[in-house]
This record gives C-alpha cells, sequence and structure tokens, in this order.
C-alpha cells in the first residue's frame, strides 16, 4: 500500500511513530493504522502527516492523489452496498 512510504520516511526522519504523532497532532494509533492502511486518512490529517515528515513535494503529491483515490473508491463501493 502506498502509506508504507509513509512509513518509510519516517523511519528514514529517524522518528518513532510517538514522535510523528506529536509532531502532526494526531494519535500514535492513527499514525499505526494509517501505515499499515487499516484507514484513510482525512485530507487534513494526512496534510498533518506528511507537513510533519518534511516529505519532498513529489512524494507529498503521489501520497495525496493515492488517498484521494482511495476515497473516492470506498464511497463508490459503499453506495454500491
Amino acid at each position: 500500500m502506498i502509506f508504507g512510504a509513509m512509513r518509510a520516511a519516517r523511519i528514514a526522519a529517524g522518528l518513532s511513530m510517538q514522535q510523528l504523532a506529536s509532531r502532526a497532532s494526531v494519535s500514535a494509533s492513527t499514525v499505526s493504522r494509517v501505515e499499515t492502511g487499516n484507514i484513510i486518512p482525512t485530507p487534513a490529517t494526512l496534510a498533518r502527516l506528511l507537513k510533519a515528515l518534511q516529505v519532498d513535494w513529489t512524494t507529498a503529491k503521489r501520497i495525496t492523489r493515492k488517498a484521494k483515490t482511495l476515497r473516492t473508491a470506498r464511497r463508490i463501493f459503499r453506495l454500491g452496498r
């Protein structure tokens, strides 16, 4: 999952989940659930995480685009039920 890229960025930055959570003003549980793909973060949460990770623009755009696609697919799936 593309959110594995967020985990890789966190590890490359030398941050623990708790440290990233603190910098992004989210819970460590949220960081874990995003990294494992258990949740698709809201645009606001995703922006805070990416800013806290200080990822490059290209990576941030790729992750944001994929998250938007996943949120749209989730909505369509729910409507089709």
